[in-house]
C-alpha cells in the first residue's frame, strides 16, 4: 500500500498540481523515493499507468539491467559470463528479492542503481578515466534520492580511486573532484526541498519515530539486541543460518589474499560495497512489513561477492581446474536447491498474507469511507487513517495521514512526542469526517484523551484494541467514527443500517 503514495504524488506532479498528494493538499514530502516518483509520472501524463501492471513491468526492466550488470561484472573481472548466470539465478530465487522488487515499490531501481555504481567503480579502478568521476557522481547522486539511506553509497566511489594503484598525489585531484560534484548535487537537493517544501529534510524523516542515534544505543544496551539484527540480515539470504557461509567466503577471501597474493588483483570497491549495505541494514529500523525490505542492496552485493570470491579459486588452482570446477557445481546444486526449498516456503506464506495489500487497503478504506459518504450523502467530506497508499488514489475524500508521512503537523508532533498539538490539530483545526485508527495508530493519538472526542464523534463501529490495551494499561479503541455534526434527521437512519452491517 506504501507504494500508492508514490503513485499519487507521481500523478498530482503529472495533473500539475506539484508535489501534492492530491488537489490542494500541503506541500510535504511524504515519499522518500523521489527519483521513483518521477519515474512513474510520464505514465500519468499519458494516461497509460496501471497500478498493478506498470510498476510490475518497471520492476522487470530494472531487474533484468541489474542482471546483465551483473554479467557485465563477472567479465569485468575476467570471470565467464556463465558465472553471472549462477549469481543471478541464485539472486533470482530469493524471497525477499522477489517481494520487494515486484511490490510497487523503489527497491527494484535503488538495487539497479548500486549494481551500476558498483560496475562504474570497478571501471574507473581500471581505466582511470576522469569523465566516469561524473558518471559516479550522478549515478550516486540518483541512488540517495532513491532512497534517502542509500547517500552511504557516497563513499563508494572514492574506494574505486583508492584501488586505481596510482600513488596518493594522484590521488587528490579525482578525490576532489568526486568530492565538489556530489556535494553540489546534494547541496542542490537540500536548496529545492527548503525552496518548495520548507524543510531541509524529507517529512518521512519526522514521521518515523526514533532516530540512528537511538537505534545505535538500543542495539548496544539492550541484551541480544545487536546479535538478533545481526543474524537476521544474514537470515534474508536463506532459512538456514547463511552468516556461517559468509564466515565461509571471507575465510576463502583472506586464504587467498595471504597464500595467493601474488596471483590475484585485490580492489576495495566490492568489499566495501559489502560492508555499506550491512551497516545500511544495521542501522534501519526493524520493518514492520517483514521479509528483510531493507535488505534488499545486501542480498544482491552478497551475491555478487560469493559468486566471484568462489570461482576464483579455479583460477588460483589451475592444476585442477577441472575437480574444482565439478566441486563448485556439485556445491551450487546442493545450495541452489536448499535455497529453492527454503524460500518457496517462504513465497508461499507470503502469498497468502501479503503486508498491507494495496487492493485490500482500497476495499475497506477507499470503497468504504466513499460508500458511507454516499449513504450518509455527505459531501466535501474528509477521513483521517494511517494507511493512504490506495485510500489517496481511490478516495472522494479530503484523506489525512494519521502515520504522518504524508502530514507536516502530525509527523512534527509525533516526533516531539507531542500529543496535545496533535489532538489540537486533529480535533481543533481539521475536523475529520471520518475517522478509522487501529491498533498502534490508536495507541499513538488516543483520542479518548481528548475531552470532547466522545462528543464531537460517534461510532460506526469499534473494539478493544487488546495488544495496545495490554501494552499500555490503557484501553485503547480500533474503529471507525464519524463527526456528529454530520449527521442529521435526514441521514440519522442510513448511519443506523450501517452501524447494525458493521455490528
Amino acid at each position: 500500500d506504501d507504494a500508492g503514495i508514490s503513485f499519487v504524488y507521481s500523478r498530482s506532479l503529472a495533473d500539475g498540481y506539484g508535489l501534492v498528494t492530491q488537489p490542494g493538499a500541503e506541500r510535504v514530502e511524504g515519499y522518500s523515493n523521489f527519483l521513483w516518483v518521477l519515474i512513474y509520472t510520464p505514465f500519468f501524463l499519458f494516461n497509460c499507468f496501471d497500478p498493478y501492471i506498470t510498476p510490475k513491468i518497471l520492476s522487470c526492466i530494472c531487474v533484468g539491467f541489474m542482471f546483465y550488470l551483473i554479467t557485465k561484472i563477472c567479465i569485468q573481472r575476467k570471470r565467464p559470463p556463465v558465472q553471472g548466470l549462477f549469481i543471478n539465478l541464485l539472486i533470482a530465487i530469493n524471497t525477499p528479492f522477489i517481494i520487494w522488487t515486484s511490490s510497487g515499490l523503489e527497491n527494484p531501481l535503488y538495487v539497479l542503481l548500486i549494481t551500476l555504481l558498483i560496475y562504474i567503480s570497478l571501471q574507473y579502478s581500471e581505466l582511470k578515466k576522469n569523465k566516469l568521476i561524473l558518471t559516479g557522481a550522478i549515478i550516486t547522486f540518483l541512488i540517495s534520492i532513491t532512497r534517502p539511506d542509500g547517500i552511504l553509497f557516497a563513499i563508494l566511489f572514492p574506494f574505486a580511486i583508492f584501488s586505481s594503484g596510482v600513488s596518493v598525489k594522484k590521488m587528490i585531484k579525482p578525490v576532489l573532484m568526486y568530492a565538489v560534484l556530489i556535494c553540489s548535487f546534494l547541496g542542490g537537493l537540500l536548496l529545492f526541498r527548503w525552496l518548495y517544501f520548507h524543510d531541509v529534510l524529507p517529512n518521512t524523516y519526522y514521521a518515523k519515530t526514533g532516530n540512528t542515534g537511538e537505534l545505535i544505543e538500543y542495539l548496544l544496551t539492550r541484551k541480544n539486541a545487536f546479535s538478533k539484527k545481526y543474524h537476521s540480515v544474514f537470515l534474508s539470504m536463506g532459512g538456514f543460518d547463511f552468516i556461517y557461509v559468509i564466515y565461509g567466503i571471507f575465510g576463502l577471501l583472506l586464504l587467498q589474499l595471504f597464500v595467493f597474493r601474488k596471483k590475484i588483483q585485490f580492489n576495495l570497491v566490492l568489499p566495501m560495497a559489502f560492508i555499506i549495505s550491512f551497516l545500511i541494514y544495521m542501522l534501519l529500523p526493524y520493518d514492520w512489513m517483514g521479509n528483510y525490505r531493507f535488505a534488499t542492496p545486501f542480498i544482491v552485493i552478497t551475491h555478487i561477492c560469493f559468486g566471484l570470491i568462489v570461482m576464483q579459486t579455479v583460477q588460483l588452482l589451475p592444476k585442477f581446474k577441472t575437480l574444482v570446477i565439478g566441486l563448485l557445481l556439485v556445491f551450487f546444486g546442493i545450495y541452489s536447491w536448499i535455497s529453492y526449498k527454503d524460500h518457496h516456503k517462504r513465497l508461499i506464506v507470503f502469498y497468502k498474507l501479503p503486508a498491507a495489500p494495496f487492493g485490500a487497503v482500497k476495499a475497506y478504506y477507499a470503497d468504504g469511507f466513499n460508500r458511507y459518504a454516499d449513504l450518509l450523502h455527505i459531501t466535501n467530506g474528509s477521513l483521517l487513517l494511517p494507511d493512504v497508499g490506495a485510500t489517496y488514489y481511490y478516495s472522494n475524500l479530503r484523506v489525512y495521514d494519521s502515520a504522518g508521512l504524508c502530514d507536516r503537523t502530525i509527523a512534527k508532533s509525533k516526533h516531539a512526542k507531542n500529543r496535545q498539538r496533535m489532538h489540537d490539530y486533529i480535533f481543533k483545526e481539521i475536523k475529520p469526517t471520518f475517522i478509522h485508527l487501529h491498533e498502534g495508530w490508536s495507541e499513538m493519538i488516543r483520542p479518548d484523551e481528548y475531552n470532547d472526542f466522545r462528543n464531537d464523534y460517534i461510532p460506526i463501529f469499534e473494539s478493544l484494541a487488546e495488544d495496545m490495551t495490554n501494552y499500555t494499561g490503557v484501553n485503547i479503541y480500533s474503529g471507525d467514527y464519524v463527526r456528529r455534526d454530520a449527521i442529521n434527521d435526514a441521514n440519522r437512519e442510513a448511519l443506523e443500517k450501517i452501524m447494525a452491517e458493521r455490528n
